[in-house]
């Protein structure tokens, strides 16, 4: 699980360096906490191993997972507000990228809280979850299909 986490956020963030054309030093300095937040993932990932659904194995591996999504995020905001993504807004692959990265967030945040709250119910809530955010780029995705097919048969 982890490894495939890990690696979602690896894929998450190649694809936001491919949207980005320049960084800045508060691109450089949330990059480097994201980075930070990796690092600990195998602490993370230990404290869930031996610690299971108890409330602290679940709270801090959900919440290093939330905190990753959170400043990948910030990322995208931030570089979005300083007009340094490239590429057009309405292209139906960055728009995909864009809900994914604001659906990461949002489910692990609802993971990290139902950890406090229910951690033996925790990691099963995953499932729903990732299931959702499937559901969710696939419709945005061909949303923004429709929407260029709809531009392009207007500008005809």
């Amino acid at each position: 699980l982890s490894f495939m986490l890990a690696g979602q956020f690896w894929l998450q963030h190649h694809v936001f360096f491919h949207y980005l054309a320049h960084a800045t030093r508060s691109m450089a300095l949330l990059n480097l906490v994201f980075l930070m937040f990796v690092s600990l993932l195998p602490f993370s990932t230990s404290l869930f191993a031996a610690y299971g659904t108890t409330q602290v194995g679940m709270t801090f591996y959900f919440g290093n997972q939330f905190v990753l999504a959170l400043l990948l995020a910030a990322q995208w905001a931030l570089a979005s507000r300083q007009g340094l993504l490239r590429g057009d807004v309405t292209d139906p692959k960055r728009r995909r990228f864009a809900a994914l990265i604001v659906a990461f967030p949002v489910l692990f945040g609802l993971l990290f809280i139902t950890s406090i709250v229910r951690p033996d119910f925790a990691g099963l809530a995953a499932f729903p979850g990732i299931r959702a955010i499937l559901v969710i780029r696939r419709r945005v995705e061909k949303r923004a299909i429709a929407d260029a097919r709809a531009r392009e048969s207007r500008d005809e």
